[in-house]
């Protein structure tokens, strides 16, 4: 009956493994650009037919700086570049990883009237993004100490018209309380529907997370409540029931 069970498990995270590059695998025919000194060429870039990509890349960096889009040229001097997705502690001095720090993109779009949407998991750290000027999405609160900033982890879905001119993407972020810091999640752009089917696919895979999780604690505690001597099914039980909690609340 175990060996059954974990065979059942084993097929069942096979089978999220499988969902899960489904839904975040993009339907691209061909090998996606990535930035290069900040800039993002996306001009040649067929989202009906080539899908959504991320704004993977080298994006402009503003260490211990909260830049506007209006401030940036003014801190030109300090620019470095940093890859996202990825830690900022490899662009920052000594390796430091608490602190704060603004990201810059400007993206050259199809010339075509479109609905775009942008697509964020949501990490660990606090962020405020701008798109030309315009707030879209604020997780937690961005701040220059420990004190002010305030962590949040929430995926964020934005829709964003264009008539074919460039985007200017603005990402401030602190993070003083998590070992995994900086910019660490693709930011994904496509036509808002597709966006937004990935964002659907998602949610569906975290509620069947949970879904099982709780059923294998539930069958586990029934096991535990017969059979007081096997304290593996309590162990495993609670194990479960704790990954589920986790899984409902961080995702």
């Amino acid at each position: 009956m175990h060996q059954f069970l974990k065979s059942i498990v084993f097929l069942f995270l096979i089978h999220l493994i499988t969902l899960n590059t489904t839904a975040l695998a993009q339907t691209a025919t061909a090998v996606p650009p990535t930035a290069v000194d900040g800039v993002l060429d996306l001009s040649n870039w067929d989202f009906q037919s080539q899908g959504s990509l991320d704004l993977n890349g080298e994006w402009d960096f503003y260490w211990q700086q909260l830049l506007s889009q209006e401030q940036l040229a003014q801190a030109e001097a300090s620019k470095a570049q940093a890859i996202v997705p990825d830690s900022w502690r490899q662009y920052t001095p000594n390796n430091e990883a608490r602190g704060y720090a603004t990201y810059h993109l400007r993206v050259t779009m199809p010339q075509q009237t479109q609905v775009y949407g942008l697509f964020l998991e949501g990490g660990v750290s606090a962020y405020n993004l701008w798109v030309n000027g315009v707030e879209l999405a604020r997780n937690g609160t961005v701040g220059t100490d420990q004190e002010q900033a305030k962590t949040e982890k929430k995926p964020v879905l934005m829709y964003l018209p264009n008539q074919g001119g460039a985007l200017d993407i603005v990402m401030q972020i602190s993070s003083f309380d998590h070992r995994k810091v900086g910019f660490r999640d693709e930011l994904t752009i496509g036509l808002a529907a597709d966006v937004s089917q990935q964002r659907s696919k998602i949610s569906l895979l975290e509620m069947a997370c949970v879904s099982i999780l709780l059923t294998l604690s539930l069958y586990h505690f029934c096991i535990f409540s017969f059979r007081k001597e096997h304290m593996t099914s309590f162990y495993f039980a609670a194990y479960c029931l704790l990954m589920a909690l986790r899984y409902g609340i961080t995702g």
